[in-house]
């Protein structure tokens, strides 16, 4: 009685309780055919290539061997604090817009007329408005310019290098602190004592 050929598939040869026998390098052709796609659905190990076509190539009824392509669109949340709009990109559309106005004002801080209202504003006050030091003093609008606040001396106080950058974090990130309610407390008095309106309001 002959002996069984080498060339039996390794997938009928485990549902048939067979051992897995690797043929050698004489009979590699056999061990190619064996493996080739056959009507055997054990023996596919993938699709062929002329089944690689696109959705809309597949016929109707046709076998799933067939690959389809579809494309998936990932929405995240917008980066910004309390913001929960979906987005493709790191930021929705409207955080966008406000970081690029706040982009293109930084720019103003820049120019020589800034530094000369700014240097008039720390030689009037002379320390910091909030906690009297004098470290480090920075002209701040009184009301920002975002909110319509005018480019003048009358509309600047004086903080220190340590009360503006926590107070800017605070605003930024939505915390009532004491530090920001003083100086919240202190733009109103001034405000009302200069008389301060934002530009364009009666």
């Amino acid at each position: 009685m002959s002996r069984r050929s080498s060339s039996t598939c390794s997938c009928s040869r485990r549902s048939s309780g067979l051992p897995d026998v690797v043929p050698s390098d004489g009979c590699a052709s056999l061990r190619a055919e064996s493996l080739a796609p056959t009507e055997d659905r054990h023996c596919l190990a993938s699709p062929p290539s002329h089944a690689k076509h696109k959705a809309s190539d597949a016929p109707q009824g046709s076998s799933p061997s067939y690959v389809r392509s579809r494309t998936v669109t990932v929405m995240k949340v917008c980066i910004e604090p309390r913001c929960r709009r979906l987005t493709m990109g790191a930021r929705c559309a409207p955080c966008q817009s406000d970081k690029d106005r706040a982009r293109n004002q930084a720019s103003y801080y820049q120019t020589p007329e800034w530094r000369t209202m700014a240097q008039a504003c720390i030689e009037r006050d002379g320390n910091c408005m909030v906690c009297t030091s004098t470290s480090r003093m920075t002209a701040n609008h009184i009301i920002g310019r975002a909110a319509g606040g005018p480019d003048t001396v009358e509309n600047l106080m004086t903080m220190c290098g340590r009360c503006h950058s926590t107070f800017e974090a605070d605003t930024r990130n939505y915390r009532s602190t004491d530090l920001r309610r003083r100086v919240d407390e202190i733009r109103a008095a001034l405000i009302c004592a200069r008389d301060l309106r934002p530009q364009g309001a009666r």
